[in-house]
């Protein structure tokens, strides 16, 4: 719901006076639908991709259970580097609806979504108060703060025995050691607390409203150091990425000792991925980063550009994989050489999926590049491995019409996108067209092939979104250099965590880890170049 309507613009932070009685006017004309007025708000970018028809239909889908529209209630306001953010609450006969308005220096609307009404710091302060009430008894108490559903589902009782369950499990809670927010559920945000118990980590997932009530409570698998990782040999530290206005936080994995030690840059695959690249309670780039330190190998992740900035990039600010991707793995690449414990003339780019495939872009890009790692790297475009992959999915489960429309439409997406024709204009998927077209400009397998750095190119043979076709092309490729090693291991999925028949979905939410021998692999190369 309003997927298009998170769309932000470049523009000036210095906004109007009249911010808030624009965001009211606007808010007042959508709770009386309204919507050719309302619409006629919206600058440019978000009038290309939002006509007053769909607003009026998206908007009738999101109030259609709220009852009549009464009156406008609290109004926030806040600055963001885009612009003015707006917050106003609409009230309706059963409950309420919070919207996020952004504004620019003109007061056209740049950005509309629906929130929780909540900052993130009540949400966060509730979930701990939930998890001290557990850890206190306190069962009426924290049945208190239930929405009724969940106090038919959850009574005090049942809670009870829950907690006492899991703490005979997994021993008494030690402490919370992060902390994470989900708000892509409005009026639900998700507070994630990553617990630490004696025997265990954990994921407290707790469900809140719009009044902070509880709507749902769950306990998850968390992450937990695999086998092959020795914590006491390695520490982590900060390390910045990027500058202005996109720096990005990171960590350096250090092993112990003087040094100086070859260094790795993990450059993520597609999608808004975290510094981990997590995936349900597994973590692919951490399970990386503390193994090939243990081995001697300084290992540097970062968030990535779509992760830390969700919601606040415009379609110029991820232009190509350029803006995305790239230009972050060379910032990465040359804030390692600012650390004096890494040996600036050992670095190395290991990339996952996407990452791996534009590795050798980025190696191109900068002769410190020593090597590169490609984890399941792509040999064909994108498209064409979406629709393999939607054929893929369909096959696991009965035929149905949903599972064969997701497959046509990526079908006709990979006809458009292959059409000489098509207009770096044009949008499909919700991507530009400009996006599109550099990835159709740029033949990665032809660019390796170009590339004089050696390589290490390995593949899952469970992996079902970037496949054994794939890695016959490098192979065939690449095969034939001295300085070019390619491995596939039959048991190993996407990630490189093992599993047994056809790899699915449901797997990544089970823990699991990378395997020993993949981490044996690329540790013994990187240590080797």
């Amino acid at each position: 719901m309003f997927a298009l309507l998170g769309l932000l613009m470049t523009v000036s932070p210095d906004a109007g006076v009249d911010a808030v009685s624009t965001a009211r006017g606007l808010a007042l004309e959508l709770g009386r639908e309204k919507f050719e007025a309302a619409a006629s708000r919206f600058g440019p970018e978000m009038a290309s991709n939002l006509t007053a028809k769909a607003l009026g239909q998206q908007w009738q889908q999101l109030t259609g259970g709220l009852g009549v529209f009464k009156e406008l209630g609290t109004v926030r306001e806040e600055q963001d580097p885009r612009g003015t953010v707006v917050f106003v609450e609409c009230r309706y006969e059963r409950s309420n609806l919070h919207l996020k308005i952004v504004l620019d220096e003109r007061l056209r609307v740049i950005g509309l979504r629906p929130t929780s009404g909540k900052t993130s710091a009540e949400f966060e302060a509730t979930a701990r108060e939930v998890l001290k009430g557990l850890q206190a008894n306190a069962w009426e108490e924290v049945v208190a703060r239930f929405a009724p559903v969940m106090v038919k589902a959850l009574p005090a009782e049942a809670l009870a025995r829950t907690w006492q369950g899991l703490v005979s499990k997994s021993g008494a809670l030690v402490q919370v050691e992060a902390v994470r927010q989900d708000g892509s559920q409005p009026p639900y945000t998700a507070v994630e607390l990553t617990c630490a118990f004696e025997k265990e980590r954990l994921t407290l997932r707790i469900v809140l409203d719009g009044n902070l009530q509880v709507g749902g409570l769950f306990f998850k698998p968390a992450w937990n150091p695999p086998a092959t990782a020795d914590r006491s040999r390695f520490e982590e530290r900060s390390l910045e990425v990027g500058a202005a206005p996109f720096k990005l936080p990171g960590t350096l994995t250090l092993p112990k000792g003087k040094g100086p030690f070859p260094a790795v840059v993990l450059v993520h695959g597609s999608g808004p991925n975290d510094a981990d690249e997590s995936i349900g309670p597994n973590k692919l780039f951490r399970d990386l980063a503390w193994s090939l330190a243990t081995k001697g190998v300084a290992v540097l992740r970062y968030s990535k550009r779509t992760f830390e900035y969700r919601g606040k990039l415009s379609n110029a600010d991820l232009a190509t994989v350029k803006e995305e991707t790239i230009d972050d793995a060379l910032s990465a690449v040359n804030a390692l050489t600012t650390v004096k414990e890494i040996d600036p003339k050992r670095l190395i780019v290991v990339g996952h999926s996407l990452g791996a495939g534009l590795a050798p872009r980025i190696a191109t890009a900068d002769s410190r590049v020593h090597g590169i790692v490609m984890l399941a790297a792509p040999a064909r475009k994108l498209w064409q491995l979406i629709v393999e992959q939607r054929k893929y999915l369909a096959s696991l489960g009965p035929a149905s019409e949903a599972s064969a429309a997701a497959v046509r439409a990526a079908e006709e997406n990979a006809k458009r996108l292959e059409d000489p024709a098509f207009k770096a204009t044009e949008t499909v998927d919700g991507i530009p067209g400009a996006y599109w077209l550099d990835l159709r400009a740029h033949d990665d397998v032809a660019i390796a092939a170009r590339l004089a750095v050696p390589m290490l190119v390995l593949q899952g043979e469970r992996d079902s979104q970037v496949t054994m076709t794939d890695f016959t092309a490098w192979t065939k490729v690449l095969g034939q250099r001295p300085n070019v090693t390619l491995r596939s291991y039959p048991a190993l999925n996407h990630h490189f965590m093992p599993g047994t028949g056809k790899s699915t979905p449901a797997e990544y939410e089970r823990p699991n880890h990378v395997a020993a021998e993949v981490v044996d692999d690329v540790a013994k190369w990187v240590l080797s170049h």
